[in-house]
């Protein structure tokens, strides 16, 4: 039966993409991805593209490489995103693509021409941000672990480099009970969807 049928994982570009149409208690914001080769062969058809999809003064550039956010590594901090790229500087745009690309060398040169790139409009006023995660990464104990802060900044997790205004909260996985603060609720209940669409419980 099609419900039965285990999500099938790709990229960090290519995930988000097939839960965007999915996903009900979140919202995933559009996105223009390429391939490294596809950059070197037609850079300037790609960078128009970007500036015609979005509305937004800002976009970040990130980075989606193959070996990146598996089952069997994260990669975190490892290959480069930019944030506050300003969508219509054609060169500020191109500068920022390509280091990202650059960055891509730390990795398997086996898959380099294949790792994407993916731009999408810049998130602003942020509440909090951080990483979610469905289980306990040392002991796999049943608790949702979030990782997050809330300076107004975005990459502090993400990039690998930590912060001192970061705060874990931990939320057992069986209670009855959601938690007591609203957003940390609502976080809560968009894993429990996501985890019921891929039919995976460790993400």
């Amino acid at each position: 039966p099609q419900d039965l049928i285990q999500f099938k994982f790709g990229t960090k570009s290519e995930t988000l993409q097939l839960l965007q149409g999915k996903v009900k208690k979140s919202t995933i914001l559009p996105q223009v991805k390429f391939t490294v080769e596809e950059f070197n062969n037609k850079s300037s058809d790609i960078i128009e593209h970007i500036q015609d999809s979005f509305d937004s003064d800002k976009v970040v550039v990130r980075s989606s490489a193959i070996n990146e956010d598996t089952a069997l590594s994260s990669m975190a901090g490892n290959y480069h995103s930019i944030l506050h790229v300003k969508r219509k500087d054609k060169i500020e745009l191109e500068r920022a693509i390509n280091e990202v690309i650059e960055s891509y060398q730390k990795g398997s040169s086996e898959f380099y021409s294949q790792n994407q790139v993916f731009v999408q409009p810049q998130l602003e006023n942020v509440d909090a941000s951080g990483v979610l995660f469905t289980k306990d990464l040392e002991t796999s104990a049943p608790y949702y672990t979030i990782n997050y802060e809330t300076s107004g900044g975005t990459d502090a997790i993400t990039s690998g480099k930590g912060d001192d205004d970061l705060t874990t909260y931990f939320y057992y996985k069986n209670s009855s009970i959601g938690p007591a603060d609203k957003k940390l609720n609502k976080i809560i209940e968009a894993a429990k969807e996501i985890e019921l669409i891929t039919k995976h419980s460790s993400l």
